[in-house]
């Protein structure tokens, strides 16, 4: 994480991915402010994991609350089923560092949360520092993968007709362009995992 100014960490569940990146940011980007986007059920999680790693953190949690003040520094905790309501106040701050936790929530590309936090992302000027969380990276299609490859800038997610006829076995069908299938999966896996598997060598 710490090598990358925006990542994917896939590590599996309970291998304590809300701590490396609750770390990781802010070694790498210093100073605030942060908003970590989740499910509600995890929010309070997230509280108890900011004040375990940085007792003196401050953390406001939106949702009932609103959000805080303008000018203020520290962590802020979102739900993805109010994203939405409160982008316009999103997008108004420049924050430091962006984390999505559960990212395969964003794998429809055509759902609101999913356009909403890349609207997010690209909103701040100053190339804020980006994790995205998930232990499920692809959870039936490979072409569920290319919204998360193109949240992190990964060069994977420039393109996703010449991803879809590299990794979903696409092709033009009689109604259109069809990349629902699965292909070069293992080439895939190298690709993304190719800093690791270097140094397991």
């Amino acid at each position: 994480l710490m090598g990358r100014r925006r990542s994917l960490l896939a590590d599996d569940m309970g291998l304590g991915k809300t701590r490396q990146s609750i770390v990781a940011m802010t070694e790498t980007a210093p100073g605030g402010p942060y908003l970590v986007v989740t499910p509600a059920s995890v929010k309070l999680n997230w509280q108890r994991e900011i004040a375990t790693v940085l007792p003196e953190a401050s953390v406001a949690i939106v949702g009932p609350a609103d959000p805080p003040t303008s000018g203020f520094h520290g962590w802020v905790v979102i739900n993805y089923d109010i994203l939405t309501k409160h982008i316009d106040y999103l997008m108004d701050v420049n924050w430091t560092g962006l984390i999505f936790d559960e990212a395969h929530f964003l794998r429809n590309y055509k759902s609101q949360r999913s356009r909403k936090s890349s609207a997010l992302v690209r909103s701040v000027a100053n190339d804020p520092v980006v994790h995205a969380l998930t232990g499920t990276p692809l959870t039936s299609r490979p072409r569920d993968l290319f919204p998360l490859l193109q949240l992190i800038d990964h060069p994977l997610g420039k393109s996703f007709r010449s991803f879809a006829k590299r990794y979903c076995d696409a092709y033009e069908g009689e109604y259109g362009f069809v990349a629902t299938g699965a292909s070069n999966i293992d080439e895939l896996t190298i690709q993304l995992h190719g800093i690791m598997l270097r140094r397991t060598k």
